[in-house]
């Protein structure tokens, strides 16, 4: 007697699997993120260290680049950043700071570099930022991963129009690096980086002290979540940890049309609230964001703007929201 033996296409049961090993991989890493958060807590010590020292790093929705290394060239073009931000504090001066970037693979998708220039003036402390980095991009299945590493130096310098007979508030040059990984497929991303790292702060005033850069560690992790044809959602969560300080966190969320414009909102407990939207205009993107914060032991109040212009040297590179990477 014989028997035909039948083989079934297995095609369709592996990427059912793939899918459900997919999605609860995912569920499990923001499981880790929430008990991360639960463990350490929030510390107002880290709050006042983040408005002191990294403000820069609150564009991060609109260019990734600025809290790791490891994302510079994830274009796959020359990516050009400008962004300008203004703080406008209820008792005190306004805060400025501006920054351009720039970012992109040279010989061949797997080795990037990037840059950043950064000026902040706030009251009789202006500092500039200068940051080269490098990135080797790997593939690794349906996704790449990134190693990074950047080095620059920090420029701290005082107002001279402000009377200073003694020249105490004096100068400083802060050499600085860090580094970075990161991982992505078409909707899903995780990266952990130290982006700011002093290497030392001998002979540094006392005058300055409070302006000097803390080692800083950054976690972030997001998933792309398709509603329909047209509508895709986006949550993120950014942790933060400044030196031995705690720990504190960014929420994010952005609800994305056609893949050409998104809006959504930032929200950092005890700390501000947000607005965001961006759009795309063929190469172009622009990016808009509103911020309210205010703390709640000394009662400061602040209303941020800020605005980012993006030009990627080629059409057919989407960047309506950084972190959508499909």
């Amino acid at each position: 007697m014989h028997i035909n033996v039948i083989n079934a296409d297995p095609t369709p049961f592996q990427s059912i699997t793939s899918t459900l090993v997919k999605e609860k991989l995912i569920t499990e890493l923001y499981k880790i993120v929430f008990l991360v958060l639960a463990l350490l807590g929030f510390h107002s010590a880290a709050l006042a260290q983040a408005d002191k020292h990294n403000q820069l790093l609150d564009q991060y929705i609109f260019n990734p680049l600025v809290i790791n290394p490891a994302y510079a060239g994830k274009n796959q073009a020359l990516t050009a950043v400008a962004h300008h931000r203004y703080q406008d504090h209820r008792f005190s001066a306004g805060r400025l700071i501006q920054s351009v970037s720039l970012h992109s693979p040279i010989g061949g998708e797997n080795y990037n570099v990037g840059g950043i220039i950064a000026l902040d003036r706030f009251g009789d402390r202006p500092t500039a930022d200068v940051m080269a980095m490098y990135a080797w991009r790997i593939p690794v299945k349906k996704g790449h991963l990134s190693l990074g590493v950047q080095g620059g130096a920090r420029f701290i310098g005082h107002d001279l129009n402000t009377f200073d007979d003694e020249n105490t508030l004096g100068n400083a040059i802060l050499p600085r690096f860090g580094g970075g990984v990161y991982y992505h497929v078409d909707d899903f991303f995780v990266g952990l980086a130290l982006p700011d790292n002093v290497i030392s702060t001998i002979n540094i005033p006392e005058t300055i002290s409070n302006i000097v850069p803390h080692r800083l560690y950054t976690f972030i992790i997001g998933n792309t979540f398709r509603v329909n044809e047209n509508f895709d959602v986006l949550p993120s969560v950014l942790l933060r940890r400044f030196g031995s300080g705690g720990v504190f966190a960014d929420f994010n969320g952005s609800v994305i049309y056609d893949k050409r414009f998104s809006i959504g909102g930032s929200f950092r407990p005890e700390r501000s609230i947000a607005l965001i939207t961006q759009m795309e205009l063929g190469q172009f993107n622009i990016g808009y964001s509103f911020e309210r914060w205010a703390h709640r032991w000394s009662g400061i109040t602040a209303r941020v703007h800020e605005l980012v212009l993006t030009y990627n040297f080629r059409y057919n590179v989407k960047t309506v929201h950084p972190r959508n990477f499909k």
